[in-house]
């Protein structure tokens, strides 16, 4: 890096064409106050004050005793005996239907009863499905399957190798030293940068360090 960008010694910084500015102190004396200041004041806020009809009377105490005695207890007394209710459905044999001075006898049966009645001596419907019967094949079981058939394992020779044997080449070619040229040789031709010299120091030398970088390497007395 430092033998890249080298220090200029004799180059003079140019010139800056920014226009100067000067400060200009004003005489007017600075306002402190601000809009916020003026505007938000802290205004009286008044105390709520209730409707009439919304005010609550002062609380006067009862003089007579408190009663224990509610109307829940006043209306729903304990019975001492409780005769069980009798079962309005009507018994079986006095079941009877009254319509004017017509009298008729109420009837169990119900529509789905009438409408489907169980028959007797019914035998159920034949299948119209055609019953097949097993057959056994006359033809002898042949166990060679389709992948058996296709995939056989038959001899395949090895691919051919396509690198080029030596023998393609003439003698000429292959005697020739290498060419070790490069377009990074060839476009950029310049002076080669000089070694560091800090990696040449010995340990009886003293390396010193100035601005321009590491380049002195006395001997030590």
């Amino acid at each position: 890096m430092q033998r890249d960008f080298p220090a200029r010694v004799c180059l003079r910084r140019e010139a800056s064409f920014k226009p100067v500015h000067k400060y200009a102190p004003s005489d007017v004396m600075f306002e402190t106050q601000t809009t916020a200041q003026m505007e938000y004041r802290s205004w009286p806020v008044h105390r709520r004050e209730s409707p009439a009809w919304a005010t609550r009377g002062q609380y006067v105490p009862s003089k007579s005793a408190f009663s224990a005695i509610s109307s829940y207890h006043d209306d729903y007394v304990e019975p001492k005996s409780v005769v069980r209710a009798k079962p309005i459905r009507p018994q079986a044999p006095e079941m009877s239907i009254t319509s004017g001075d017509h009298k008729a006898s109420f009837a169990n049966g119900t529509t789905h009863n009438s409408a489907y009645v169980q028959w007797t001596n019914a035998s159920p419907a034949k299948s119209f499905k055609v019953q097949s019967q097993y057959e056994p094949p006359i033809a002898k079981f042949e166990a060679q399957s389709t992948f058996r058939s296709h995939y056989t394992g038959k001899y395949v020779p090895p691919a051919r190798i396509c690198k080029p044997s030596l023998k393609d080449y003439a003698a000429d070619e292959l005697t020739k030293p290498m060419n070790a040229g490069t377009s990074y040789l060839e476009a950029f031709t310049g002076e080669k940068p000089k070694p560091c010299p800090a990696s040449k120091i010995d340990k009886s030398a003293t390396l010193k360090v100035t601005k321009a970088g590491h380049t002195l390497v006395t001997q030590d007395a």
